[in-house]
């Protein structure tokens, strides 16, 4: 689901060639794949994630890295360029918060969480669900295969544990991916 997912926001998010693209929470797995799949467009790829995710976010193909956890790294996002507004070419972004002001006027901003921001600055917001498509899932696991990137499993869960799994995926507590097996 979460590589479907990353594929398919990226692919509704059209980025043009040598646009950058700011996806926050790249830490967890759905932003890492996010990451990995807009890196290979071949845009830029500004993360928001924990130091402790750095390292793995960088190599799934971000270019620049923001903590989070920094009370500045808005700030830092919108002057990283040297600007004090949000730098031209960061037109797209893919946000769990709103993060349309760092964003370029007239961007695109996807959001996965069914809470997308009011347009504004001629942004067009895409709330973004995840389709069935095969294809596409089976071209999104080679891409990972042939680059020797994997998502670490937190746990595998019984459907009677779906509620607090996903609480625990939402809140950002969970430590890789969270697998639901109806045989447990």
């Amino acid at each position: 689901m979460p590589a479907l997912t990353a594929v398919q926001v990226v692919r509704r998010l059209a980025c043009d060639s040598g646009d950058d693209v700011l996806i926050q929470g790249a830490g967890g797995v759905t932003g890492g794949l996010l990451v990995v799949f807009a890196a290979a467009t071949g845009r830029r790829v500004v993360a928001t994630c924990s130091s402790r995710a750095a390292a793995r976010v960088r190599h799934c193909g971000a270019s620049d890295i923001l903590n989070y956890r920094a009370p500045d790294w808005q700030a830092r996002a919108r002057a990283r360029r040297g600007t004090a507004s949000p730098s031209p070419s960061t037109r797209y972004g893919v946000a769990r918060q709103r993060c349309s002001r760092l964003l370029a006027d007239g961007g695109r901003l996807a959001t996965i969480t069914g809470d997308p921001p009011k347009t504004e600055r001629d942004i067009l917001v895409v709330d973004a669900y995840v389709a069935p498509d095969g294809p596409a899932l089976e071209a999104a696991v080679a891409q990972l295969v042939a680059r020797g990137l994997s998502t670490s499993i937190a746990g595998t869960h019984g459907l009677g544990d779906a509620a607090g799994v996903l609480h625990d995926v939402t809140q950002g507590h969970a430590q890789g991916a969270s697998v639901l097996d109806p045989q447990r």
